[in-house]
């Protein structure tokens, strides 16, 4: 479940005082925290036997940036993020941890986000 909690980390303060209109901030096993002018929200990660953590910052901004391409949200183009980011730690070493698409869709779809709970934590 997504929480509120975290959005006025340092970090956060710092590049919104600083004119960053979008905040995106991967926070390893607790998942990535976003905050805009109307979106504060943090996405907890995904439930895996973790083998090795390298590249998944790599991963995560790669399916980041393909759900911002396709036209998703800022929430729902992280929640991608999260996806790839899971999958890659589950090999030892960046390319056998690289997935392909339909490993990606099938990893988000079991992740099970809740857009009802997402509405929640958005801003009025």
């Amino acid at each position: 479940m997504p929480s509120r909690r975290h959005s006025r980390s340092s970090s956060t303060v710092i590049l919104r005082s600083r004119g960053a209109r979008n905040v995106v901030v991967t926070l390893g096993e607790k998942g990535a925290l976003i905050v805009t002018d109307s979106i504060d929200v943090q996405i907890p990660t995904a439930k895996i036997d973790v083998v090795d953590t390298t590249g998944a910052g790599d991963a995560f901004n790669s399916g980041f940036a393909v759900g911002l391409a396709e036209g998703r949200g800022v929430v729902e183009a992280a929640q991608l993020g999260i996806a790839c980011d899971a999958l890659v730690c589950t090999k030892l070493g960046v390319i056998p941890g690289m997935a392909r698409r339909d490993a990606v869709n099938e990893m988000y779809r079991s992740l099970n986000f809740s857009q009802s709970a997402l509405n929640m934590c958005q801003r009025s």
